[in-house]
This record gives structure tokens, sequence and C-alpha cells, in this order.
């Protein structure tokens, strides 16, 4: 414990006198940053700007009305794809070559600026973009999207950016993909003090390219424009940030550091390697789950009494039993799970020939911790009589609602705990029938 508390110790006061060592040389490029904290300032403002006076909406309604009728305009296909697959590309490049760069100076003798400009770059892309935007805010923040509100025809409220939702609720804040592409902004420092022109010209590049991936984004109605905005204030941010207090790459580039040596340039490989590896693992890990779903199907117009068939491993599932309509059912699911996991949850009504059938499918994809939630569905037994349930082991309610004492609906439970409310019964149902299993109804008074 001592040697623990010794070893942090020398650890927290090397960081402090390096940050202190940063800052005190820092002062000698005050009229570089003083102009980047204006451009950064400027970006922010912009970004809030957006977020005020309902012009996210304003913005998204707009978009909304170049589709078909009741329908966003594809994003992601034919000429549209370009711009949307266009971040995968950039960071697929920009940190292929990166890492080539880092290893092969590695390996050789000799002072070179260009690993301290690749690890300036590999560190704006994942601190900026992978570890804060989309690690971090995105799977925290909770902001719905577009497509997900009740005025596009989902079933969310709008939220504004200031304000946090439920983690893991909604993906919008901020944009991703333009976020990604916004990091070019890291050449804009590399250029800054030598070459002006090309910095500005690169940095109205990175803007360019972002706002074009994000209107992409906001016309399939996946981002609001606030979100466009905020990626890139953020990502700019960061730069700054790294390029002036925690690599000082000016005072490096004059000369006021010693240079690495050979072998710790190989740590710097290793540890850019393995160290982001695993905190963006931790982050996922740990990042939030949400899926809601709600779906109501009227029974206004008369139908005969149809099947609904249930099927979930995520969560306990409560059956409302009433005397009419409508076939609500409203699940909520929530957890935490490694990068492309998550809930897979379908939910389908129809009414064809005059017969009611439903089908409610709720499972998980990939590694999903701690998964848990709550499926509610109001029945009308009038209307659907017959229930088939697979829950795996998690338990199965019936509470009565609106229900008289006759009401009665057949059930097969083929995996689950099925607990009834007290005074109802299970009563076998001959083997044969359509409805085999059991029916399930108040029991008769002696």
């Amino acid at each position: 414990m001592g040697a623990h508390r010794l070893i942090c110790g020398r650890f927290g006061k090397m960081a402090m006198g390096a940050f202190s060592d940063s800052m005190g040389r820092i002062g000698g490029y005050r009229r570089y940053w003083q102009t980047d904290l204006l451009v950064a300032g400027m970006l922010v403002a912009i970004s809030i700007g957006l977020s005020l006076g309902g012009i996210d909406l304003t913005i998204s309604r707009w978009c909304f009305g170049m589709g078909e009728a009741g329908s966003w305009p594809v994003s992601d296909r034919g000429p549209w794809a370009i711009w949307y697959y266009l971040p995968a590309v950039i960071m697929s490049v920009v940190v292929g070559l990166c890492l080539v760069t880092l290893v092969g100076t590695a390996l050789k003798k000799g002072a070179s600026r260009y690993p301290l400009y690749s690890l300036f770059v590999l560190l704006a892309l994942w601190i900026g973009s992978a570890l804060l935007a989309e690690g971090v805010l995105k799977m925290n923040w909770g902001r719905p999207r577009p497509v997900q509100l009740s005025e596009f025809g989902g079933w969310m409220a709008f939220q504004p950016v200031w304000r946090p939702g439920a983690a893991g609720r909604g993906h919008a804040f901020p944009c991703g993909h333009s976020t990604a592409v916004f990091c070019l902004s890291a050449f804009y420092f590399l250029l800054r003090r030598k070459r002006p022109r090309r910095a500005v010209a690169v940095l109205g590049l990175a803007l360019t390219l972002g706002l074009g991936v994000g209107f992409t984004r906001v016309r399939g109605g996946g981002h609001f424009a606030s979100d466009v905005a905020w990626g890139a204030a953020i990502v700019f941010a960061v730069n700054l940030v790294l390029y002036y207090m925690v690599l000082n790459i000016p005072a490096r580039e004059d000369g006021l550091y010693a240079p690495l040596s050979r072998g710790r340039k190989r740590g710097v490989v290793v540890g850019l390697i393995l160290v982001p590896l695993v905190v963006q693992l931790l982050v996922f890990a740990m990042s939030p789950l949400h899926e809601e779903m709600h779906s109501e199907f009227p029974l206004d117009a008369p139908v005969q009494p149809g099947a609904l068939r249930i099927m979930s491993d995520v969560c306990p599932i409560s059956l409302q039993l009433v005397d009419e309509g409508p076939l609500l059912i409203h699940a909520e699911l929530v957890g935490y799970g490694m990068p492309g996991s998550g809930f897979d949850a379908r939910l389908g009504f129809k009414g064809e020939d005059g017969v009611l059938t439903g089908d409610l499918r709720c499972q998980t994809q990939g590694w999903v911790f701690k998964r848990r939630g709550r499926i509610m569905i109001r029945l009308p037994v009038g209307d659907v009589q017959r229930v088939t349930i697979d829950a795996g082991e998690h338990a199965i309610w019936v509470e009565p609602g609106r229900v008289t004492g006759s009401a009665a609906v057949a059930m097969v439970v083929q995996g689950g705990t099925l607990t009834l409310p007290p005074g109802w019964e299970m009563v076998p149902v001959r083997e044969g029938r359509p409805e085999a299993g059991v029916r399930i109804r108040p029991r008769e008074a002696d």
C-alpha cells in the first residue's frame, strides 16, 4: 500500500510538473492560440445560435418535406451514399498513414517531426471523435433523433440539446459522421505557423466536407443541425488543447524539448496502440443501450378474434387484460453493451381478412450486460383470444384490468414463469384444438 501511494505520488508530481512546464512555454505563442481561441468561440457561438428558438425543428421540418409524403429523404443510397460513407474512408486512410509513419520512424535513427505530427493527428481522431463524441456524449446524452420524434411519425418528444435525457435513449448528439470529418482540422494546426494560407484552406476544406456530411445526416432525419455544429466546435476545441497544452507542438518544433530516444519512440508507438484500444473497449462496455417501442392497434372496425405471439429473452412481460381495445404494446429495454450490441425489437399488428394477428420479438444482439426493462401489453380479450409466449426464464404476470367475470384467454407458455392474479385459475384445454394450452379466467364462486 505504501509503495502504491509512493508511485502514485511521484506520477502525480511528474504530471503536474509537466503540465506547469507546458503552460509556461505556450506563453510565447500567444499570437497563434489567441486567434485559434477566437475561431473556437465563433464555432461555439454558431452552435448556440442553432440550438435556440426552435431552429433545429424548423430545419428538420424543411428536410422532412424533401421526401415522399410522410417519410424522410433517403440519405445512404444513390449519390448521397458518397457523403454517408466518406467519414469511414477518411478515418481509415488517415489512421493507416499515421500508424505507418509512427512505426517506420520508430525503427530509424535520427530526429524527425513526423512521429510527433502523427501522434497529434491520431490523438485528435481518437479523443475528439471516437472517445468523446461517440463513446461518451452520443451514448450518454440521450437526445432523440428527428426520426424518433412524434412530429415525424415516431413516439418521442423533442429535446433541446442543452437538456440531457435518459442515457442511451437517443443517439443524436453529436453527429458522429460529421465529427469524424471535422477532425481533419488537426492538419490546420500543423500548417498553422509555417504555411498559414494552406492552413486556412485546410480548415475550410474540413468544415465544408463536415457540413456536407452533416447535411446528409440532417436530411435523412438522423441528426439536428445543432448536432452537426456542436461536433465541429467540440473537435476544434479538443485539437486546440492537444496542440498547445498537451503536446505543445510549437515549442517542440522550436527545439525547446529534448528529442525522444529510440527506445521511448517505440514505447510511444506501443502505448498509442494499446492504451486507446483498452480505454475504448472499457468505454463501450459501459455504454448504455436503450430501446423503446410503443404501438397501438385500434379495433374500431369489426375483426374476428385473433392471436398474439410474443418472444423475448430480455425482461419480464406484463399482460393487462381488458374487455375493449385498442391492443397496445409498450416496451422499454435498457442495458450496457459492447460495440455492435443492442436490442432487436420488432413489433407488428395486422388485421388482414378481418382477423387480428400480432407479433412481438424482443431479443438481444451481441454482448449486452445488465439488461433490464419491462414489456407491457394491454390485451382486449374479446378480440385476442390466444396468446403464445416464450420469455425464456423471465416472469410473465397477468394483471386484470377492466374485465368482466366471464373474460378468458387461451395461453401457451413455452418459457417463463406464469403468475396469475388472486382469484384466477388455469383450465387445461383439450389437446388437438387450435388454442391448445391453458385457458386462464376468474375462478367461479362456490
